[in-house]
């Protein structure tokens, strides 16, 4: 009788261990919570894109910002998440497969094994546009002096419109030549205003077919706003003649020495206007 009593004890006590370990198990999963480890997006599956796009996580939030120009109906998305799945609305999601419309934030639902799901919101926005840049080198990439104003140099012109505000067109290439204008904003300023030549008729940044053009550096404008304002306002009141104009960022490629030390490149950063400047009898009145 006791024999048999030992014997129920002991399989009582293996009843028991056996639900204790199980018991753990279960809450070992229960710790195992469902989330994501990364969230990218990546160039190879978003046309616009350049570099990889790190998503910026924050508890259930996640930010993501792209260039301007790049559609956010259409994105793609990388991820690495710890769960059995990844669904949008219903939809189960694959890493660099799955496209989503990121125009309103989106909503991603983790599921994870014995555990609740969980729901990132996933908010993506542009940045603010680029400014057009304007890139030239003169022939013998020295810099003007005071005294060569009326000089016509050679030049290479480049012209970038990297978000294409302007033009689907990113790079514009062209030849021409370049000299001084004004008077009192072309002595004595670093900052100096250019005529352009091209050597052949083209439209700059959706601006009209010309060889003319000009760059206003507006040196004692700090607010550049001055000759922009004028602009406005001579459409506004619909005179006859207004230039057409967008600001850029300058770039002029100059060689210089420093010391013993030859041959060093430099662009001069500036950001001005690049004006249309057609060569026509214009109205009496115009300014």
């Amino acid at each position: 009788m006791s024999f048999i009593k030992s014997r129920s004890l002991l399989y009582l006590a293996l009843i028991l261990l056996t639900g204790l370990i199980a018991c753990d198990k279960e809450s070992e999963k229960e710790v195992l919570e469902p989330k994501f480890e990364s969230f990218t997006l990546r160039p190879e599956f978003n046309s616009g894109l350049n570099e990889v796009v790190v998503g910026d996580r924050s508890g259930i939030e996640i930010k993501l910002t792209v260039p301007y120009n790049v559609s956010l109906n259409n994105l793609v998305v990388s991820f690495n998440y710890v769960g059995v799945k990844v669904e949008v609305n219903g939809v189960e999601q694959i890493s660099n497969v799955t496209a989503n419309d990121f125009s309103q934030p989106v909503t991603y639902t983790v599921f994870g094994i014995n555990s609740e799901p969980r729901e990132y919101t996933v908010t993506i926005t542009k940045k603010l546009p680029q400014l057009p840049q304007v890139y030239v080198e003169v022939e013998g990439r020295q810099e003007y002096r005071d005294d060569e104003k009326e000089t016509y140099k050679k030049i290479t012109l480049k012209v970038m419109d990297p978000d294409n505000l302007y033009t689907s067109t990113t790079e514009f290439n062209a030849i021409g030549e370049m000299k001084g204008r004004g008077n009192s904003t072309w002595y004595g300023v670093p900052k100096k205003p250019y005529r352009i030549k091209l050597d052949e008729k083209s439209s700059l940044l959706s601006m009209s077919t010309d060889k003319n053009w000009a760059l206003l550096a507006n040196f004692y404008d700090k607010t550049l706003l001055r000759n922009l304002t004028a602009f406005e306002i001579s459409k506004i009141v619909e005179m006859p003649w207004t230039p057409k104009s967008v600001s850029v960022d300058y770039y002029l490629k100059i060689e210089f020495e420093i010391g013993r030390q030859k041959n060093v490149f430099c662009e001069w950063h500036f950001i001005i206007f690049l004006v249309d400047m057609p060569l026509f009898s214009a109205p009496e009145n115009h300014f």
